[in-house]
């Protein structure tokens, strides 16, 4: 016993070892183990954004979102850590700088994935020469290294699944349940969208364990024991209950993402697809040949657990339906098939074991080899993949003749190539798809600077406005989702599910820019106008920014003022009603946010409106720009003008070249089209520019990216940047004392005369609105955004949010933890009602 404990031992350092080389090839040298990707936008900011919403409120469980995207729902982010155990350590940490921290995660989520599989693995009576390959095969498994520091969420429930597979072998060997029940519930707080393939995966496992213990399988037994399997399994789902029943609600009534259409249900119900998505690719399961070759021939295996287990497999990684299912029915992805990774390196463990038991080459192999030589030259798309498909298969069945040819060879010989391939297609891919990043790339010293800045402003200046960073076009992608101080707000969000009114407010009303060829990327706009209607008072900038005043100077960049800039919330009855606002054209549907807030039943006449704004715009009849070849740089030319003003401009743009982006850029303001064939086309065909134009400039430079593109239905107009407050605009004085996020506002306010609250918060039926003690009617207003009537006279206005589904999550909880008390105490007394000592140390 002592020897297989050291032999373990050593082979866990091993691997360890074997991983740090992995580290060191994947990262090309670099010492960061993080990727340019989503990780610095979403993966590591997102959880630094709970951890300093925590420290200004104390809340863990928190409600609402005020910094990111306006102010969302919190649960529209809850899939990038809201209340994963291991983010809500890091709260205890506070000198660890979050990146560092989710550095920490990756790398040992990674380490401790690799040792609990080979743990899991090693006690399944199998060749210990064939454990530890297949353990480096998992181990190497591209997605699993790769997404360990690029998309951290796709693989950081790993662990945790691994034990809820031990805890499997544990139900059925011991009746025990705590450590499945413990295994799933983290699975679940780790990353909820992929423990439902976790869960597949499971019940698939616990089939297979079922039917290996069982000589004499009785229909009605098997069900009986399905059932009290899943019952184990949805325990851990109740006691995830606060966590998932907000976060469903708030994907159900605010999903941001857009669906994939599919044009061919049957497609998805017949088992074709391109073979890379299994075999060499980062975002699927990301095995060689010798995976699928290993399912396939497994399925003429005597035991009828194994021939199970290899079909079933098969069945969810070859019919796309079953990942266009796990994907909510938003898109065939192979992202969700990476849970299936411990079981499918399982299952090339028993077909090795397999061979092993054999004395020749098994009949099946070569009718195997046939089927995917066919299989490969038919539905690879890529030539090169094709190829590499077709040699890795020879290969396979070169090693499987050799190892059979010379009697008493080791195993290693099937195995060792394809552990080989799978770390250079795994180096290859990881080159091709992601670079890893330095420590200039994280910009330190820089996001220093502008958090003590913003730091500066809020010690001076404490009422409620919004403050970003502003800088180029690849900067502000990259600080879409940063927040630098807790105090800061701001507009951009890039998020899979976020707020359904802003959306439609900044795509399908306003037409901000889209600078970005993903369409959930919401980003920072130069439109003066949107800026305004939103409160964006300061921007944090390293040029002058027009329509903005310097009030601070910083090393690197300086802090810069727009005190016409609206409050966040104020009174004003000066509105338009909603039908006369649907009747005004480009750009009249813009400036008229200067003057008045839209209303249910506003006062002020839409034509009228229109002609009262028409006086102060000019059209732009030079065309010249858009003219001939659409290349390089153009110029506008533009009238001349004695104050700064705004030059509007929309065409719709004709992309012949569909295989790629193309973008067009008025000065600082960019609009991109993305290639039709990305997963987040983002549909942007109508652009659509609001650009800041200084006093007496009279040209503007227009860029175009390369491609074969055309433009047409083009207006142009110029109009003054800013308008003066009007009088009947009534201040709300915002009392900064109350640190909950449940609510959102609590001032007062003294409307002159009877009118709305405005808001530039994104309308959210789980808001409420009290004033002076009585609930008032919520109304949408400003045509997206957080409103009511407000008579005249003095008020004292709460803005409540509560995130729909936490009463019934807790209620959920408390009902999972009673099922495990009550269990525990029947464990414990057991049949004959009296407490066992024995019992209660054996329990659970």
């Amino acid at each position: 016993m002592d020897r297989n404990k050291n032999v373990r031992i050593c082979l866990g350092l091993l691997l360890v070892c074997i991983a740090t080389a992995a580290f060191y090839l994947m990262l090309q040298g670099r010492y960061l183990f993080a990727s340019d990707i989503d990780w610095l936008m979403q993966h590591s900011v997102f959880p630094d954004y709970f951890r300093k919403l925590f420290y200004e409120t104390g809340e863990w469980y928190p409600d609402f979102a005020p910094s990111i995207g306006g102010g969302q729902n919190i649960y529209n982010f809850a899939y990038y850590g809201l209340l994963n155990p291991c983010i809500l350590l890091s709260y205890a940490f506070p000198w660890i700088p979050m990146y560092a921290w989710m550095m920490g995660v990756g790398a040992v989520s990674f380490l401790s994935s690799v040792l609990l599989f080979y743990r899991w693995i090693s006690r399944k009576k199998l060749e210990p020469k064939v454990c530890i390959s297949v353990t480096l095969l998992f181990m190497l498994a591209s997605p699993l290294l790769y997404h360990s520091y690029v998309q951290v969420m796709f693989v950081n429930y790993m662990p945790f699944l691994c034990l809820a597979l031990m805890g499997t072998d544990r139900y059925f060997e011991k009746r025990k349940a705590g450590l499945l029940i413990v295994g799933a519930w983290m699975m679940i707080m780790t990353s909820f969208y992929f423990s439902i393939g976790g869960f597949l995966c499971l019940c698939l496992y616990a089939l297979y364990s079922y039917l290996d213990r069982t000589e004499r399988v009785q229909v009605w037994s098997m069900l009986l024991e399905a059932v009290r399997y899943v019952a184990v399994l949805l325990t851990s789902v109740l006691l995830s209950g606060f966590f998932l029943a907000p976060t469903a609600m708030a994907l159900v009534s605010g999903r941001g993402g857009k669906a994939q259409s599919v044009e061919n249900l049957l497609e998805l119900l017949l088992p074709f697809g391109d073979p890379v998505r299994l075999l060499y690719n980062n975002y699927g399961t990301g095995v060689t040949m010798l995976a699928l070759f290993a399912l396939v021939a497994g399925i003429a295996q005597k035991k009828v657990s194994r021939r199970v287990l290899h079909i079933s497999l098969l069945v969810v990684l070859m019919i796309p339906f079953v990942s266009y299912a796990l994907n909510g029915f938003l898109y065939n992805r192979e992202k969700v098939l990476i849970p299936f990774l411990p079981l499918l390196c399982f299952a090339m463990a028993l077909w090795l074991q397999s061979l092993k038991e054999r004395k020749t080459i098994p009949g099946e192999t070569y009718i195997v080899s046939v089927l995917l030589l066919i299989y490969v030259l038919t539905a690879s798309r890529m030539k090169e993949m094709c190829i590499l498909g077709v040699a890795d298969l020879l290969l396979v069945l070169g090693s499987i003749c050799v190892y059979f040819k010379r009697k008493r060879a080791n195993i290693l010989i099937v195995t060792v190539p394809a552990i080989v391939l799978s770390l250079c297609v795994g180096a290859v891919g990881n080159q091709m798809m992601a670079s890893a990043m330095d420590e200039k790339e994280l910009s330190l010293e820089e996001d220093q600077e502008v958090a003590q800045l913003m730091t500066q402003i809020k010690e001076k200046d404490r009422a409620d406005y919004r403050m970003e960073y502003y800088d180029t076009v690849t900067a502000n992608t990259r600080n879409l989702n940063r927040i630098f101080v807790a105090q800061q707000k701001m507009t951009s969000v890039y998020s899979s599910t976020y707020n359904a009114s802003y959306d439609e407010f900044r795509e399908k009303i306003f037409h901000v820019e889209k600078a970005n060829r993903n369409t959930l990327m919401e980003g920072l706009t130069e439109n003066p106008i949107f800026r305004n209607v939103m409160g964006v008072r300061y921007l944090v900038s390293k040029k002058p920014v027009p329509g903005y005043k310097k009030v601070l100077s910083g090393k690197n960049m300086d802090v810069y003022q727009n005190p016409n800039a609206f409050d966040m919330a104020y009174g004003t009855s000066d509105t338009v009603s909603d039908q006369a606002y649907q009747e005004l054209s480009f750009p009249y549907n813009q400036l008229v946010f200067q003057n008045y807030a839209m209303a249910s039943d506003g006062r002020r006449d839409g034509h009228v409106v229109r002609e009262e704004l028409s006086r102060k715009v000019i059209e732009v009849k030079d065309q010249s720009a858009f003219e001939g070849k659409l290349e390089g740089t153009k110029k506008i030319q533009i009238p001349k003008t004695d104050e700064d003003a705004i030059l509007f401009v929309r065409f719709h743009v004709k992309n012949h070249t569909r295989g790629q982006d193309m973008s067009i850029r008025i000065g600082d303001s960019q609009n991109k089209l993305s290639a039709s064939h990305y997963i987040y086309y983002n549909e942007n065909e109508t652009f659509t520019y609001a650009v800041p134009i200084e006093e007496g400039q009279k040209e503007e430079l227009v860029t175009f990216s390369k491609g074969h593109y055309e433009v047409t239905d083009i207006e142009m107009y110029l109009a003054p940047l800013q308008a003066k407050k009007k009088e009947n605009q009534y201040t709300f004085i915002q009392d900064t004392k109350e640190k909950r996020t449940s609510h959102v506002l609590d001032g007062k306010i003294v409307m002159g005369e009877n009118g709305y609250l405005i808001t530039s918060i994104p309308y959210d039926e789980q808001f409420q609105i009290v004033v002076d003690g009585k609930e008032t009617k919520l109304e949408k207003e400003n045509q997206g955004f957080v409103g009511c009537r407000l008579s005249k006279g003095s008020h004292h206005v709460w803005v409540i949010y509560k995130a729909s589904g936490k009463k019934a999550g807790c209620l959920l909880s408390a009902l999972g933890l009673l099922i495990l008390l009550c269990c525990k105490i029947r464990s414990c007394f057991g049949k004959s009602g009296k407490c066992n000592p024995r019992n209660r140390k054996k329990s659970f």
